[in-house]
């Protein structure tokens, strides 16, 4: 791994860290896990987008890429999101 890369890695946790430590008293009503991208990418991005746009439209609380302390649910994509990041803000066992 050269430099840059380990040094990406490593901002990342920190982030991931920062918003877990953040989160911990906060609750809202869903948890979406996606890397996000601006249309036009994709079926899966599309969905979520518009998902995440009428539930907040509706009046849901969403937040994304973490799951804070109070937080009932989380709806994931089965694959396009960083799973160590998950890991992180998973409760319980």
């Amino acid at each position: 791994m050269n430099a840059r890369a380990f040094v990406r890695v490593l901002l990342r946790r920190v982030e991931t860290e920062r918003d877990f430590v953040r989160s911990r008293r906060a609750r809202h009503d869903l948890a979406v896990f996606h890397d996000f991208h601006a249309p036009p990418y994709g079926g899966g991005n599309q969905f979520l987008l518009a998902l995440r746009r009428e539930l907040t439209s509706r009046g849901v609380d969403v937040e994304t890429n973490r799951v804070s302390g109070a937080t009932p649910a989380c709806l994931y994509n089965s694959f396009n999101f960083d799973f160590a990041r998950l890991r992180r803000f998973r409760r319980g066992p």
